[in-house]
């Protein structure tokens, strides 16, 4: 059989015929014992080399990054960078934070101030996770609403200082959308023509 680079297809079927002399024989015939011999041996063999093999990675891995003008240092720190910007959410929505103090004074001013018919066509869902950790609506009722039935619109998220950890960062960013149109004031209507 050609393994090529699948060490641990080798090893699996390696053991396989160990298990295999040792299933098909009793313990005390001397194939059994041959096989658990060997298998002990073949396990702390591969042990051994999965730890070398190791050592010499973190090593080798050591040396490139020491040398900030290496082509590999280069391209693992690009890697890297890459990896950061994929792990990112794009939003864009606006964030306020405010002092807990004053959230319910801006939540009366942003009911007051925003037109979420100017925002959205849908109606408009307003995500809250209470004082208590509780959440005004589960995250896969959001999703339900907002993306497979597309009869709601995340227009704002309101935590009041809970200690409950957030919702996961693709959740956030849905629920944070462009929230920056405000009624105009006075009689111009400049806002609502944008």
């Amino acid at each position: 059989h050609n393994y090529g680079h699948d060490f641990e297809g080798m090893c699996t079927d390696v053991q396989l015929v160990f298990r295999n002399a040792m299933l098909y024989n009793p313990p005390d015939h001397h194939v059994y014992k041959a096989a658990k011999r060997l298998s002990d041996k073949f396990k702390e063999l591969i042990r051994t080399f999965k730890e070398s093999q190791t050592k010499s990675a973190k090593k080798a891995y050591g040396s490139i990054t020491s040398k900030p003008d290496s082509s590999v240092a280069a391209i693992l720190a690009e890697r890297a960078n890459a990896e950061l910007i994929d792990s990112l959410y794009p939003s864009s929505g606006n964030l306020l934070i405010v002092p807990n103090t004053l959230l319910k004074h801006w939540e009366n001013q942003i009911s007051m101030h925003v037109d979420f018919g100017y925002l959205t066509k849908r109606l408009p869902l307003i995500y809250r996770l209470s004082k208590k950790g509780k959440a005004s609506h589960s995250v896969d009722e959001v999703i339900r609403l907002c993306q497979h039935e597309k009869t709601h619109s995340p227009v704002l998220f309101i935590d009041q200082g809970t200690s409950t950890p957030l919702p996961p960062p693709s959740f956030l960013a849905m629920c944070l959308p462009r929230t920056n149109v405000f009624k105009a004031n006075g009689n111009s209507g400049a806002s609502k023509r944008r």
